[in-house]
């Protein structure tokens, strides 16, 4: 009965969201990957295979769905005409985990494809091609779970996914991905303008990085989670600039330019790549950023200079160093430009080093807990020793 739902669900996801009806699997692995999942995961089963031909990079793609024990592995492969297959990716992260069984369906070009809509879908986004790959998995426990990843960009990008739904046969919202934004609709009744709810912020996309188990699966949840970088932040002399990591990356954040300095988030601070990044620039081997938290948190903190691609050019910071005095009880902050939450309590009469004129708020050093920090305090609260 459950994959028979499933079954249905698929066909109407694919007909209504995705969308066009998926092709179940493009026939058998070639020799090539059959040999190359049996040297490297010999423990694992083989759920499914399907390949997509003739992208617009000039190669077919080849997906292979391992499993064991409730783990499952997308394997890709690809080749130009006339080469054999190869290994391109593995991910865990992009697929649905757990017992049950998983599959996957295909989508392709299309003359008759609109050139500004998929269908009920949604906008055709820049770069978005009919190509596709659907992962379809039926639980042994829990609601079946389909996500797709569509040709966008020069690669695979998440191009949408089902929310969980209260019973089998509910009108469940599906997800329409875009760059910067997702539409939330019932994909039953299709996407019309009085049904559509559109939340706005950075999630990964690309399949390389994608994590299936971050997808917000609720309206609120985005909302929640998801935030969209300030445009044009400018304070005193620092200019905040978009720049563009290489994703699936993580790196510990510092209240201080160097691992000399505290920690940001009680040692825990950490900036993943999958999110939006903004550089004020770089001092002594480390550089000053802003980064999303969730939608209404953000924070400024320092990471390793190695972190920046070689193609970003950012300006090296500078910093006054004047020895001041608080002139009352004060909250600092490592968020000055949205929540403004307190990372400490400064009392009036402590010392501290001016860095930088920020407008509202003042750059400082001091020290609390015993550890050196650099944070943002209210300007009036300082003055000249």
């Amino acid at each position: 009965m459950r994959r028979l739902w499933t079954a249905v669900l698929c066909a109407w996801l694919c007909l209504m969201a995705m969308p066009a009806l998926a092709e179940q699997t493009a026939g058998d692995p070639p020799e090539e990957v059959l040999v190359h999942i049996a040297s490297n995961w010999p423990a694992y089963t083989l759920e499914d295979y399907t390949l997509l031909e003739d992208l617009p990079d000039g190669r077919d793609y080849g997906f292979a769905l391992l499993a064991r024990d409730g783990q499952r592995i997308l394997v890709v492969y690809r080749a130009r005409e006339g080469e054999t297959m190869s290994c391109w990716l593995r991910t865990e992260k992009a697929v649905p985990q757990g017992e049950g069984c998983a599959w996957l369906g295909r989508d392709w070009d299309d003359e008759e494809w609109p050139e500004n809509l998929v269908e009920d879908g949604g906008p055709r986004y820049e770069g978005e091609t009919r190509e596709a790959l659907i992962v379809n998995f039926s639980p042994d426990a829990g609601e079946d779970q389909t996500v797709c990843y569509r040709w966008r960009n020069g690669g695979f990008r998440l191009s949408g996914y089902l929310l969980p739904g209260d019973t089998p046969g509910s009108d469940r919202l599906f997800a329409r991905v875009g760059e910067g934004v997702i539409e939330f609709y019932p994909f039953y009744s299709g996407r019309n303008g009085d049904n559509v709810t559109t939340v706005y912020g950075e999630l990964q996309t690309d399949l390389r990085y994608a994590s299936y188990a971050t997808f917000p699966m609720s309206i609120a949840a985005a909302r929640e989670k998801l935030s969209v970088a300030p445009k044009n932040v400018v304070a005193g002399e620092f200019h905040a600039q978009d720049v563009k990591f290489s994703g699936g990356r993580q790196y510990p954040v510092y209240l201080g330019p160097g691992e000399a300095y505290a920690r940001s988030a009680d040692g825990k601070g950490q900036v993943s790549t999958n999110g939006w990044i903004q550089v004020f620039g770089e001092y002594d081997g480390y550089i000053m950023i802003q980064y999303g938290i969730s939608a209404k948190r953000f924070r400024v903190g320092w990471i390793d200079a190695d972190a920046l691609p070689g193609s970003a050019q950012v300006p090296a910071l500078s910093f006054v160093n004047e020895a001041q005095v608080l002139l009352q009880d004060c909250a600092m902050t490592d968020d000055p430009f949205m929540s403004r939450t307190a990372i400490a309590q400064l009392a009036a009469g402590t010392q501290v080093t001016v860095l930088a004129d920020f407008g509202d708020y003042l750059y400082i050093e001091t020290t609390v807990d015993g550890q050196t920090v650099w944070g943002f305090v209210p300007a009036d609260a300082i003055t000249k020793e």
